[in-house]
């Protein structure tokens, strides 16, 4: 694995701050695990990979096979088929699957550095682990590393997020900065050199980076123009799919026993950049059904334009599933699999349907929501499949009964069936979109998804759009025909049952 650091390099930039203490730069990040935990429990291995829909999976039902590898890892794992995420982007899904709560208790509603509460910050897995097992955390995706920086206390490795990218140019994750990451990223990534779009506010240096980034990327892109011809994959930083799972193979071989070990990847996350084997191959393979433009869809993008781009998704996790295979193998050959969980699994979905592409939306469909859950128990020889509502909250509450013998008072979630739980096909599954919303308010703008016995119930509650809609998912599962206006029992059950716990969860924010 190759990083190309000519620019704007980590020894780079620590020559331009060359007036901060050498041996406070010279601590470093930890290269390895920093004690041997005398348990003889199981650890744990998550991964998440990033944006990656149930939908979009021949394992959940779709008509192109895009991830034969994970299929092949199902064979020996427990597949949920009605897993859903309790947010819609990074920031609620990840802090949701790492806390075992919704996000109206976590609180991490906002894209930035909030994080989780006060209240909960100790209530996760990394801190429920931390007596018995060593545990290293990684996520190239530098939103969820937030949330890492703030459970850093409880983490013996933290990996940086650009250690597995071609470049590394972030900032906030370096040696320096390692106090509070959060911080940092807030102020010196985010608001000093402004990397995204809008305003800047330094009139020099940002503007100057982006153009910088720009040079390089298109130089990398022509460099690998052969294996990636729509552009090297980038979070931020480009990367090569094959670096990222050399690298996650590196440090998982380094693992000390019992270990929790998590790694969030960013693949499939936008942009999309499938390899040369796979670009171009499922042109007109598979047509969509053509869904109206939402209401409250921000971008009213074309159904052409939306085809493309799930064409471009598709081929990219064919792309990234051929990679992920050699993980999957290394994890076999190297007994892992024998005395490890290991959890496959993602932050929340994508959509490419009523004028929406990607995750950054209000809207509350199934592509976006309808998550993948594969879970391989240690020396599980056979598949198992679950058919029952689950939920993202559910995996600590999970991995903690089956560990441990016991559930955190605390959590939202449930010990998934196979996982000590029983199944419960009439459970109630939510999830919440309130990233307008004051973290430190009562929730009053929002969108929120109750799925319940294969039905729906949408909350949309926006400045100047307040609406239900409902679905019968097993009469309709593409969610084209909104019945609530008929006014089905279940429905209004539903809503009672959605307006009570709004109720419940605001009275403790409100004055």
């Amino acid at each position: 694995m190759k990083n190309n650091r000519k620019l704007l390099s980590r020894r780079d930039f620590l020559k331009i701050a060359a007036s901060v203490p050498a041996a406070y730069l010279a601590n470093g990040l930890a290269s390895g695990l920093k004690k041997q935990k005398d348990s003889q429990q199981p650890g744990v291995i998550i991964l998440v990979f990033d944006a990656l829909s149930a939908e979009n999976m021949s394992l959940y039902g779709y008509p192109l096979q895009t991830m034969p590898n994970l299929e092949r890892f199902a064979e020996n794992a427990t597949v949920y088929h009605q897993h859903y995420s309790a947010g819609t982007y990074t920031i609620p899904g990840t802090a949701s699957l790492l806390s075992g709560l919704y996000p109206w208790s976590h609180r991490a509603l906002a894209l930035g550095a909030g994080g989780v509460s006060d209240e909960h910050a100790e209530h996760q897995l990394f801190a429920l682990f931390k007596e018995t097992h060593a545990s290293i955390g990684y996520s190239q995706n530098k939103y969820s590393d937030n949330l890492l920086y703030q459970f850093d206390e409880y983490l013996d490795t933290h990996i940086p997020s650009g250690a597995f990218d071609y470049e590394n140019r972030i900032f906030h994750d370096l040696p320096m900065f390692r106090n509070d990451g959060r911080v940092a990223f807030s102020s010196f990534d985010d608001n000093i050199i402004r990397t995204g779009e809008g305003f800047d506010a330094s009139l020099f240096f940002g503007p100057m980076l982006r153009f910088m980034n720009l040079a390089l990327q298109t130089r990398n892109n022509r460099k690998f123009r052969g294996q990636y011809p729509d552009g090297l994959p980038d979070a931020a930083e480009q990367f090569l799919l094959s670096d990222l799972v050399d690298g996650a193979i590196e440090k998982l071989g380094e693992l000390q026993e019992p270990s929790l070990s998590y790694f969030h990847f960013h693949p499939p996350h936008h942009p999309y950049r499938p390899t040369a084997k796979y670009a171009g191959k499922l042109f007109s393979v598979f047509a969509p059904l053509e869904k109206p433009v939402h209401p409250l869809s921000s971008d009213k993008r074309t159904y052409v334009n939306m085809r493309r781009n799930r064409q471009a998704y598709d081929e990219y996790l064919l792309s990234w599933d051929e990679e992920t295979g050699r993980l999957f193998d290394f994890l076999r050959s190297s007994g892992l699999m024998d005395n490890n969980y290991v959890i496959v699994t993602s932050d929340h979905g994508e959509m490419f349907e009523r004028g929406e592409i990607g995750h950054f939306t209000r809207l509350m469909y199934s592509p976006l929501i309808h998550i993948p859950l594969l879970i391989s128990r240690p020396g599980q020889s056979r598949r198992e499949d679950v058919f029952s509502p689950t939920s993202s909250t559910d995996i600590l509450p999970s991995l903690s009964q089956e560990i441990f013998n016991s559930v955190p008072s605390w959590v939202d979630g449930k010990a998934l069936p196979s996982m000590g739980g029983e199944p419960d096909p009439d459970r109630s599954i939510y999830t919440i979109d309130a990233k307008k919303n004051s973290a430190f308010a009562p929730l009053s703008e929002f969108s929120m998804a109750l799925t319940r016995q294969n039905t729906r119930l949408i909350y949309y509650q926006h400045p100047g759009y307040s609406q239900f809609e409902y679905y019968d998912l097993e009469e309709d599962p593409e969610e084209m025909s909104d019945i609530y206006s008929l006014q089905p029992a279940m429905a209004l059950q539903m809503q009672e049952e959605m307006l009570q716990k709004l109720d419940e969860v605001n009275r403790h924010y409100r004055k």
